[in-house]
């Protein structure tokens, strides 16, 4: 293996390798506590537009299926299949 620490800044070319895989490390678990912050907040915003589409939803559904409301019925001449 090829010595990289010619090709780090100088700041981590004074690290061992030992700590420069903590340093990674401690920046990965940084990186998976804001990943899981965000995993759940995106969650909730789900849960949360989720319950205010549901009655738009519901209207919809209401409004494709003939008969449901008034002016939606089938004319006598039309073959329903």
């Amino acid at each position: 293996m090829s010595d990289n620490a010619a090709d780090l800044p100088a700041a981590a070319a004074a690290l061992s390798a030992e700590d420069r895989a903590g340093l990674v490390n401690a920046l990965k678990s940084e990186h998976d506590e804001l990943e899981t912050k965000f995993l759940e907040e995106r969650a909730q915003l789900q849960a949360k537009y989720q319950k205010l589409y549901e009655p738009l939803y519901t209207k919809s559904g209401s409004k494709a299926q003939p008969g449901k409301d008034k002016g939606t019925e089938h004319p006598p001449d039309c073959k329903q299949q």
